[in-house]
């Protein structure tokens, strides 16, 4: 399940176009190892994308350029998604 990050944004840029998105965080499982990951996710159109390592996300054409996390610690997986360390 998607769950809001309360008070926390991020800056979406996209076609020289940048806006402010609202930041969630989804449990992904590791079907594999077990386990799992909190990635952070921002809104984006009617859905999510994924934050990656430099500013990159799920989305090839949109890129992230600023990010508030204040009192939370994040990481980069080996796949270069953020996940919060919980």
């Amino acid at each position: 399940m998607f769950k809001q990050i309360p008070g926390e944004a991020v800056v979406l840029r996209a076609g020289g176009v940048f806006r402010v998105a609202e930041l969630y965080s989804y449990q992904f499982k590791d079907e594999v190892a077990g386990g799992g990951e909190v990635r952070v996710l921002a809104t984006y159109g009617s859905g999510f994308i994924g934050l990656r390592r430099e500013g990159a996300t799920t989305k090839p054409k949109v890129q992230w350029c600023d990010i508030t996390l204040q009192g939370r610690t994040y990481r980069y997986t080996k796949m270069g998604h953020m996940a919060l360390v919980v």
